[in-house]
């Protein structure tokens, strides 16, 4: 197997025997015998939680098995997967908002941008493909609500997670979607969430560029669902410092 070159700060130490359960062009999906996720990739910003950044990918077909992954050697890049709490900068609210609109793009298959948490989890395995469009814009909503922290956004999380229902949607899917509410997402989000949170438009446009690239739809359905869920998590920031600031 080719040398690692990066590895998430959450790689199993032994992971055991894994079974190839996707092979794509950049990355190949391992399944560990808790059909946890464990991804192999060959690019950097495709980092994200359990996974190794090989310089090749091995060469193995869907349903085959890897007995043995090679721990990765002293100074290899070590990404961290865990989403911190934080606020993006008041400037960027109005490129928020055009992001929700990417919920009525056509391609996407989505009804309006959903208001309740069972409209929100009635998105699972919504549209064709590994992560449906309907997932994707869950996974930012999740992650969105993750960042922008209060007793408001832990409880439509909370509300969220008790409807949630396994085997609605994809393996792959409901992987993602998991490790968004336990806290981890992948490097371009990351990377926007950073960007986000500077004054730097240009860091701000890559770093969404990059997501937009994510897949056919899979990158606009994610940042229409992470800005509906930054709008959701502000404004009610915003009233409770406005109830503070009257008192």
């Amino acid at each position: 197997m080719a040398r690692i070159s990066g590895i998430s700060e959450d790689w199993p130490e032994d992971p055991g025997i894994l079974r190839v359960r996707e092979r794509h062009s950049r990355t190949i999906n391992l399944e560990d015998k808790t059909s946890k996720r464990i991804s192999l990739v060959t690019e950097q910003e495709d980092l994200g939680p359990r996974s190794a950044w090989l310089e090749e990918l091995p060469r193995v077909d869907e349903g085959d098995e890897l007995l043995s992954i090679p721990l990765p050697e002293a100074g290899t890049i070590v990404f961290d997967p865990v989403i911190k709490p934080g606020m993006p900068d008041s400037r960027w609210r109005p490129l928020l908002r055009e992001w929700i609109l990417f919920t009525c793009d056509p391609e996407l298959s989505l009804p309006a941008e959903p208001e309740s948490v069972e409209e929100i989890v009635a998105l699972l395995g919504l549209g064709p493909g590994h992560t449906p469009a309907g997932d994707d814009w869950i996974a930012g909503w999740v992650v969105a609500l993750r960042w922008c922290r209060s007793p408001r956004s832990g409880a439509l999380l909370d509300e969220f997670s008790a409807l949630r229902r396994d085997g609605v949607t994809t393996w792959l899917s409901e992987s993602i979607i998991s490790d968004a509410l336990e806290g981890r997402t992948w490097a371009r989000p990351l990377k926007l969430i950073e960007a986000l949170q500077s004054s730097s438009r240009k860091e701000v446009l890559d770093a969404a560029g990059a997501l937009l690239q994510w897949g056919h739809t899979s990158g606009r359905a994610w940042l229409a669902g992470f800005a509906s869920g930054l709008e959701k998590a502000l404004n009610r920031k915003e009233i409770n410092t406005e109830l503070h600031l009257r008192r």
